[in-house]
Order: C-alpha cells, then structure tokens, then sequence
C-alpha cells in the first residue's frame, strides 16, 4: 500500500506508526505545473509500480494520460488547464506589476519541456529495470 510520506516525516516514531487505510486511502499531488512532458513521465512510472507491485491501483488523472496512454489528448487537457488560468488572470485584471515580488524569476522558453525530454528518459531508465516488459504503454 502507498501512503502519504509526510504523515511519516513528521513523526517522532515513524517505525511504531499505523496506517489507517480508510484515512490514508488517497495520496493527491499536483503536476500540471511540471509541464506535461514531467506529467506522463510520472504516470509511466506509476504504470510500472502498478503493474509491478499492486494487484489494486487506482489512479485519478484529469489530464486523461493515465485512461488514454495518448500524449495528444494529454497535451489538450494541460492547454484547456493553461487557457482556464490565463482567462482567470485576465478576468483578475493582473499584469507584471502584481508580481513583482517574483522579480528574480527568469523564464527561458528554451527550458519548455520537449516531449521526448523527461518522458523518454523514464522509459529508458524502466527499461533498464525490465519495466518495459509489464506494458507500459
């Protein structure tokens, strides 16, 4: 079973700790702003711990990448993600002088994920490990 590992971190005795397994049945993280390439690198490593180690794994992926296996469809959710924010920023009426606080952010369109970037590179280190032969995709 996966459980949430903060509830252990801030433990002062983690090894005499008990999951409540109704408590800790949902562990949620948010990766829509990794970038969609960091995205399905993620889902592909949770395919492999599906297949590899849990006879019951669920999944909730609202990117529909987990359900499809289809990078197209991936790709629409995070751009449907992005215009919803975008709309909700014009909406709000922000421009640069509300995040000045943010100054020393330097965004480099050169560092925007590459499709083949991190998700090629897990499935090149899950093939390594043999996960390739639990159908990944």
């Amino acid at each position: 079973m996966l459980y949430d590992p903060a509830h252990f971190i801030y433990s002062s005795s983690p090894e005499l700790e008990r999951v409540n397994e109704e408590h800790g049945q949902w562990i949620t993280f948010e990766t829509q702003y990794a970038g969609v390439d960091t995205h399905m690198a993620i889902i592909k490593f949770f395919r492999y711990l599906s297949l590899k180690y849990f006879e019951v794994f669920e999944l909730r992926d609202d990117s529909q990448y987990w359900e499809t296996d289809d990078a197209a469809v991936c790709l629409i959710r995070f751009d449907e993600f992005n215009l919803v924010v975008n709309m909700m920023g014009e909406k709000l009426d922000l421009d640069e002088d509300d995040f000045e606080d943010y100054e020393d952010f330097e965004y480099d369109e050169e560092d925007e994920d590459d499709l083949e970037s991190v998700s090629g590179r897990m499935d090149e280190a899950l093939m390594r490990r043999g996960g390739m032969g639990v159908g990944l995709n």
